[in-house]
């Protein structure tokens, strides 16, 4: 990813951060390590944003003598669907621009806030009624 697409992924991945944490955009969880929010027009959905933490077991050979340790490694898979015809329209995947990273960790981690607090009031209307 050249600097300018870079600057220009920042600036969009900030955004839908910000409104996340606001609650402007609200995500679902489909599985524990992938979240999904559905852009509608009217009844209509137009855009679908998907993003995925894949952690990954790696095994490193290091110190003296050498041995081999086991190394957790975590990245992202950021996705933006067209609807209704499916087509893939951008995908960002940390482990090939590691310089995405940060910023998808971040919009990740600000996904799991939200979704684990509506869980949380969720429980308490639950509980209360």
């Amino acid at each position: 990813m050249n600097p300018q697409e870079l600057q220009n992924i920042t600036e969009y991945i900030d955004r839908i951060t910000a409104d996340t944490a606001e609650g402007k955009i609200t995500w679902a969880k489909t599985n524990p390590t992938t979240f999904v929010w559905k852009k509608l027009v009217g009844p209509n959905p137009v855009a679908q944003l998907s993003l995925q933490k894949i952690v990954q077991r790696r095994t490193m050979m290091s110190g003296v003598p050498v041995r081999p340790s086991i190394q957790i490694v975590e990245n992202y898979v950021f996705q933006a669907v067209e609807l209704p015809s499916g087509s893939l329209r951008l995908v960002i995947n940390t482990e090939q621009d590691p310089n995405t990273l940060p910023l998808l960790k971040k919009l990740f981690d600000t996904i799991s806030v939200t979704i684990d607090r509506e869980g949380l009031n969720f429980l308490k209307k639950v509980i209360e009624t």
